[in-house]
């Protein structure tokens, strides 16, 4: 059977967008604390253009037992690769419209330290970089016995 453009485009266009969820899905359900889940999903889920404004929030709603605070951005492309084997990563940040998958070293090297609130979700639901307009950024990282 031959496959035509516009077919494996779509099929493409729902790959990505099953990544996407389940990147959010998994931040949302690991990294936030009980009870701002449903919110925090609902804003990067369905409504990015509300989610890109409340990125600043995380302070208040990030599960701290899972998220660390580091003094400097040390965050780079090769110290992750060497944790977790993975191409791509979910990026979100206060400037863009929608969530989108990146390479990875796209992802921590676009503007490191970023100048604006964002969440890298390097493994849905294990790793992730979240970065404050004020300078902050935080490790999140889902021990290996709640894995």
């Amino acid at each position: 059977m031959l496959v035509t453009t516009k077919e494996r485009r779509a099929t493409t266009a729902r790959a990505a967008n099953a990544d996407i969820d389940a990147h959010i899905k998994g931040f949302c359900n690991t990294f936030i604390r009980k009870e701002f889940r449903e919110r925090w999903t609902y804003w990067l889920r369905d409504r990015p253009d509300k989610g890109r404004t409340e990125l600043h929030k995380f302070h208040a709603h990030h599960d701290p037992r899972l998220c660390h605070i580091t003094k400097t951005v040390d965050v780079t492309a090769t110290r992750l690769r060497r944790q977790v084997d993975v191409d791509t990563a979910l990026v979100f940040t206060s400037s863009m419209r929608f969530p989108e998958i990146v390479p990875i070293d796209e992802a921590l090297e676009r503007n490191e330290p970023y100048p604006e609130d964002a969440i890298i979700s390097v493994v849905p639901g294990s790793v992730a970089v979240v970065f404050s307009h004020d300078g902050l950024c935080w490790i999140c990282q889902r021990r290996r016995e709640q894995a």
